[in-house]
């Protein structure tokens, strides 16, 4: 199935010491670029959803952002540094000045420290659960999005098809009329002498195999298929990177077939083609 690389979720995680929410984003990239921001900072969290989300995605600027609020415990306990304090009792000593509580908490030498901040590693399992809900809503946008995006360029591809196919239809009498064509010119280079059957067979073989097509027709319809089995998610190495690639092929067979066909027709469809081509393009773009 055809995945955007356009995609959003959130979830948010609420408990009686602890929320959190959760967004994920993503636009898209040639590349893979993943962006995770976490409030307040936590680097082992960081790490294990990096790993998470990079297993999940393989093109596209990825953004995960986490704004996470511990609520006070109520079960607080002081730390006491004792070698900070006995690094300014000379200080002290000599400026007589006053210790209070409030004073040592200021400077440091006495911390007050929430007894819940202490199960931080605890509540890691209910963070990923809250990002792993966010990644799954993110997922399915890009679905969503990806089907309607594989509905248009089936269309497109059905108008491209059916150009090609129209060629085809014109390409069948187009020896016979190139041999007309032939016969008049050489009949008029000639200055009006009679041309022979078997001269005029010879040069119409040559220019006939010059101009033949039936070999960038049929390639195209090759591609085709393949493209159609992308879109379908019915092959193995469906990506809008392989989806790039046929259309790159598509293109090289659609230029060489208009520069042979020396029809005017053949060469206008050939335009309309690629025009149909350069709309699956941006749109491939789209695709992871």
């Amino acid at each position: 199935m055809a995945r955007s690389m356009t995609g959003f979720g959130e979830s948010e995680l609420v408990r009686e010491s602890l929320r959190c929410r959760c967004r994920v984003k993503s636009v898209n990239n040639r590349y893979l670029q993943i962006a995770v921001r976490i409030e307040p900072a936590d680097e082992e969290l960081e790490i294990g959803v990096r790993r998470f989300v990079q297993d999940r995605v393989s093109r596209g600027s990825l953004d995960v952002s986490m704004k996470i609020v511990r609520e006070a415990s109520g079960t607080e306990r002081a730390v006491f540094h004792e070698r900070l304090f006995d690094a300014i009792k000379p200080a002290l000593a000599v400026t007589g000045a006053l210790i209070t509580l409030d004073g040592l908490v200021r400077a440091g030498i006495v911390e007050v420290l929430d007894e819940g901040h202490e199960a931080v590693g605890e509540d890691r399992e209910a963070l990923m659960s809250c990002v792993r809900q966010a990644v799954e809503e993110w997922d399915q946008s890009r679905e969503t999005e990806g089907a309607a995006l594989a509905r248009h360029m089936h269309a497109v591809l059905g108008d491209l098809r059916a150009a090609v196919e129209r060629i085809c239809e014109l390409d069948s009498g187009r020896v016979e009329s190139v041999t007309t064509r032939l016969k008049a010119r050489m009949t008029q280079l000639l200055d009006g002498q009679a041309v022979t059957e078997q001269r005029l067979l010879e040069e119409a073989a040559y220019l006939a195999q010059r101009w033949d097509i039936s070999e960038e027709i049929e390639r195209l319809k090759s591609h085709f298929t393949a493209f159609k089995e992308l879109l379908e998610g019915r092959s193995v190495d469906a990506s809008g990177k392989r989806m790039e690639f046929i259309l790159q092929e598509i293109l090289r067979e659609v230029n060489t077939l208009g520069s042979k066909a020396q029809d005017p027709r053949i060469t206008a469809l050939a335009v309309d083609s690629k025009v149909f081509i350069e709309k699956l393009r941006q749109q491939a773009a789209n695709i992871e």
